[in-house]
């Protein structure tokens, strides 16, 4: 009863437009068209139905709508046959009896629910007719069983590894956004026997310490290597403050140091014995020896003495007076123990002579460069910046060259350095390439030099340079 009466629904319902494509006798294509709309065949993609046949235009409206009818166009090399409700007619049929009407190159005419036929266009044949839609299919769903749900699909084992990484994680930082952390100390505050530990080290600048190290490797006028200094204990680390050199004060704290060494001398040599004639202080050996005869008697008892004289000078250096016969023949010579004067010991507080330095032969060199200065490697460096810092530092070379050639006076040669600049303009690597020279410490010691120059930056990376030195003596 029930299954009558879905049918009859189904009867009396509003009906759709069903087609169907057959090429060459074989059914390619059926839709079913629930919503009204317009339909078209042709050969792109675009139509409702594609048949890339060319018997058919590119695109027709087969199917159009008027209101909510439908009408079928159809043009002259169409045929076919439709059933209007009141008998089948054939497409020359209806261009004839009027039922057709012309819309330009085509002819249309009006479809009902009772509709249906076909259409031929060549291979392709169009069926279409009018039916009572069927029920649209439910949606496939799982059984109640088997659908799952958001509690089911949650890995138990991941969640509960998760949510403990997050209390961990959360709790470190939670405790690091609270806890007191102490202040740094400031080096004011740290004691004495820390600082030098503890204080940090001021870099300096690379303009600065290129400058000084400069100044460290220049040799004035090619004389050797300055002697070594002592190293002093490193004091304690302070604030600079810029200071503004007094000439005066500089020159006062020379002769405080002269007249600390004359004592130190006086008070350590035979100066102190040998003391003053007449003048301050206490009795010395030359009073002593002298006995106190009058110093006039002296100079009369060699005042006619012939043939011998003694050289003259402008200031009395033993305190004796001292005098010639002019027309005396000969020569003298005169002995002296520094800058004494007529007061002896108490004048030494002045000044000593302590005599100079005797130094070894002296020696001069000459070190030029030979040939051009070869560059190579994946950076780019000015050649002419590189020999422009060779030529500055030159002395330093010298000096390498002085030391060994005062042991051998015939020492010459040329010697070849290879040396990389790095990309901070410091030398990372320095060795000699060739040597001509008999000595290898002149190498040893130029390539060691070269190895704590600076250099402009290359750009681009490292580069390797090659350099050729002759060393000659200079005279």
């Amino acid at each position: 009863m029930s299954t009558a009466k879905g049918a009859a629904a189904r009867k009396t319902g509003p009906k759709v437009l069903r087609v169907g494509i057959i090429q060459n006798g074989r059914p390619i294509e059926e839709r079913l068209f629930r919503k009204r709309q317009p339909v078209s065949i042709g050969q792109t993609p675009k139509q409702t139905f594609c048949v890339p046949v060319a018997d058919i235009p590119k695109s027709f409206t087969l199917f159009d709508l008027k209101g909510d009818d439908y009408v079928l166009n159809f043009t002259p090399k169409m045929s076919g046959r439709v059933s209007l409700g009141d008998g089948v007619h054939d497409m020359s049929s209806l261009r004839k009896s009027g039922k057709a009407k012309a819309q330009g190159d085509f002819h249309q005419v009006k479809l009902n629910n009772k509709s249906r036929g076909k259409v031929v266009l060549g291979e392709v044949t169009v069926l279409f007719q009018f039916v009572v839609p069927p029920p649209p299919k439910p949606k496939p769903q799982l059984p109640a069983s088997m659908r799952g749900g958001f509690v089911r699909d949650i890995d138990w084992n991941f969640a509960i590894i998760l949510m403990i990484s997050a209390l961990v994680q959360g709790g470190a930082v939670f405790w690091v956004e609270n806890t007191d952390w102490p202040e740094p100390r400031d080096v004011g505050a740290i004691p004495d026997r820390f600082v030098q530990v503890l204080a940090p080290q001021v870099k300096e600048e690379e303009e600065d310490k290129f400058e000084e190290e400069e100044k460290k490797d220049e040799v004035v006028d090619g004389e050797g290597e300055p002697e070594e200094v002592k190293e002093q204990p490193k004091p304690k680390p302070q604030k600079r403050v810029a200071r503004v050199a007094d000439p005066d004060r500089k020159a006062a704290k020379m002769a405080e140091r002269k007249r600390a060494l004359a004592k130190t001398v006086e008070n350590k040599t035979i100066l102190r014995t040998i003391g003053t004639l007449g003048g301050e202080g206490q009795p010395s050996l030359v009073d002593s020896l002298t006995g106190g005869a009058d110093r006039k008697s002296l100079e009369n008892a060699f005042a006619g003495s012939t043939g011998v004289s003694t050289a003259s000078s402008d200031v009395e250096r033993s305190g004796l007076r001292r005098a010639a016969s002019a027309k005396a023949t000969g020569t003298g010579s005169k002995t002296g123990i520094g800058d004494l004067g007529v007061k002896g010991a108490a004048a030494a507080k002045k000044g000593v002579d302590t005599g100079s330095k005797r130094e070894g032969p002296k020696v001069k060199a000459r070190v030029s460069l030979r040939g051009a200065t070869a560059v190579v490697g994946s950076g780019i460096v000015d050649r002419n910046a590189v020999s422009a810092v060779i030529n500055r530092r030159r002395g330093a070379l010298v000096s390498c060259y002085e030391r060994e050639l005062k042991k051998n006076p015939n020492l010459k040669g040329k010697i070849t350095v290879r040396f990389t600049i790095g990309t901070g303009g410091s030398v990372t690597s320095s060795s000699v390439a060739n040597s001509t020279l008999s000595s290898a410490a002149v190498g040893s010691c130029v390539a060691s030099r070269i190895r704590g120059w600076r250099f402009p930056k290359p750009e681009g990376g490292s580069v390797s340079v090659s350099k050729s030195f002759v060393f000659a003596p200079g005279n």
